[in-house]
């Protein structure tokens, strides 16, 4: 059987130093498929964890700052071979598959029981994962149709040894790195048999690196975050992950084992609705109620860790980001519900690894999962069905009924008032800002200010448009360890918010009352 396909056209996605992403222009990215030489293959290796290579451009060795980067990218790459562990590792050396002169391909079922893809107009002398070159010697031999027959030509590389997938590390100020974005990554090729990422790309910008710190933290989570795209979180595979026994959990072609329910607007395949579908929620704002269509992800490992999470027993799936274009909408989860989840749309000094990322790679199927490895994550817990699904004016409305503090959100900005934060050992201020445009009905959530006209107030939003412009206390600084000098500090902040401690301040007092008694004990003469 001859098919002519459109090759998967993938947007990378990119991550900006600033809080805030941007739109970008998508750019064409060919997924290609690796075959195993033998269906037994898997059986052959007993490694215990993810066994990850990087291989680093020569753009990446130019870099100045490589070997702090390299410091960092390794750290990220410990993490996640400690954390996963592939379900069908790979044995011997890793060959890439050689891409197709064009998109005609025949997909043949051999006796082994794994489909093939064969190029039916022969092999590219060139092979490139994103805009990379593959270095020839990790090349495999061509698969491709003569007379008729399907037969492999060429020569093959050297390949790489003892790895289950390769990375290429880049280092090129391309044009995707403009305004301030950090870095950028895809998947360039995945197996036949479960479909799990075997060879990605990312890209570290030159120009908007920083190693120094505080943005050195930055840079580490957004390396960590980075892997996390090339290692499966992405829409272009949703509709290729699989249930815990290995099966799809979106139908596929059987003649060619592609997910079959088409493709959306972007080219991605379209997963099923037991992996993503769409709900319809109610959004209230200062200016009115409306409806919302929202995707969410609905694996089961992620919906029970959400649920146990946010306190939400009927919660219908976890909202993906709707806001930043391609690239960031879609690829991440809502920014509003997880501000410093890892895999939220933007990256700050402190994520969090927490097991909603690790159940969406458990849910794929890829891997074998050590939920161990999850970071302990406060944004939003416990706060229950009304933090999930409403909005945050709606949310803020309901708590004041209920003579609740409004926590996480917050409704002023005074710009040397700081608090501590609940969701992690830090304190910051409230990110409400003006904009000099009306922000969208939906996005408006001042209600009223005493002075303020109501055309003013719709200037008015959290600073974040991919939280949908909801304003929280956002972190300025760390407070290390607990010790009693970052007690002191949260306690004089305390203070300061207002004297006497405000409603806004209530929630911290026992923290402000533990360190000044602290404070006490440690000026107490010491006993003879």
């Amino acid at each position: 059987m001859v098919a002519t396909i459109n090759l998967v056209e993938a947007t990378p996605v990119r991550h900006l130093a600033e809080p805030e992403y941007t739109c970008w222009n998508p750019m064409d990215v060919n997924i290609s498929f690796y075959s195993p030489r033998s269906p037994f293959e898997a059986r052959m290796t007993t490694s215990g964890t993810l066994r990850i290579a990087a291989h680093h451009t020569s753009a990446f060795n130019s870099s100045p700052d490589r070997a702090k980067i390299n410091e960092y990218l390794s750290q990220a790459l410990r993490f996640w071979s400690s954390a996963l562990r592939a379900k069908n590792p790979l044995s011997d050396s890793f060959l890439v598959q050689r891409q197709c002169n064009s998109e005609r391909v025949q997909f043949i079922r051999q006796s082994d029981g794994i489909i093939r893809a064969y190029c039916v107009d022969g092999c590219r002398p060139a092979a490139y994962c994103y805009t990379e070159l593959i270095p020839p010697s990790y090349l495999d031999r061509c698969r491709e149709i003569k007379d008729g027959v399907p037969i492999m030509t060429g020569l093959a590389g050297e390949g790489v040894l003892d790895t289950d997938i390769l990375v290429l590390v880049d280092a090129q100020a391309a044009p995707a790195c403009s305004n301030g974005v950090l870095a950028f990554a895809t998947v360039c090729q995945v197996d036949s048999v479960l479909n799990r990422p075997v060879m990605g790309y990312m890209n570290i910008c030159p120009q908007s690196v920083d190693v120094n710190y505080p943005n050195s933290n930055t840079l580490k989570y957004t390396l960590l975050h980075e892997l996390a795209h090339v290692l499966g979180f992405t829409p272009l595979l949703y509709a290729f992950m699989r249930d815990e026994s290995g099966e799809p959990r979106t139908p596929r072609n059987p003649a060619t084992q592609l997910p079959n329910l088409g493709r959306d607007s972007a080219s991605y395949f379209i997963p099923s609705d037991s992996v993503i579908t769409t709900v319809e929620r109610t959004w209230m704002s200062a200016a009115g109620t409306f409806r919302r269509k929202i995707k969410v992800l609905r694996t089961p490992a992620l919906l029970a860790a959400a649920r146990e999470h946010f306190n939400c027993p009927t919660l219908d799936g976890v909202d993906l980001e709707n806001q930043g274009g391609p690239g960031t909408s879609s690829s991440h989860f809502e920014k509003r519900l997880t501000v410093n989840e890892l895999m939220s749309g933007s990256i700050g000094e402190n994520q969090r690894v927490s097991t909603l990322t690790l159940s969406y790679f458990k849910d794929s199927g890829w891997y074998h999962v050590d939920m161990t490895k999850a970071d302990s994550w406060d944004w939003g817990k416990n706060l229950g069905c009304e933090f999930v699904t409403k909005s945050c004016f709606e949310y803020m409305r309901l708590r004041k009924d209920w003579d609740a503090v409004q926590y996480p959100w917050c409704t002023r900005f005074e710009p040397f008032e700081t608090r501590c934060l609940i969701y992690e050992n830090a304190y910051g201020r409230c990110n409400l800002r003006k904009f000099s445009n009306e922000l969208l009905p939906e996005y408006q959530h001042i209600p009223s200010v005493s002075g303020m006209s109501n055309s003013d107030l719709a200037h008015y939003g959290g600073q974040s448009q991919l939280a949908d412009h909801c304003a929280y206390i956002q972190r300025k600084g760390q407070i290390l360890n607990y010790s009693l000098l970052g007690l002191l500090r949260c306690a004089l902040i305390m203070i300061q918010i207002h004297y006497g401690l405000s409603m806004s301040a209530t929630m911290f007092k026992c923290q402000a009352i533990f360190a000044l008694l602290a404070i006490g004990i440690a000026a107490l003469p010491p006993r003879a």
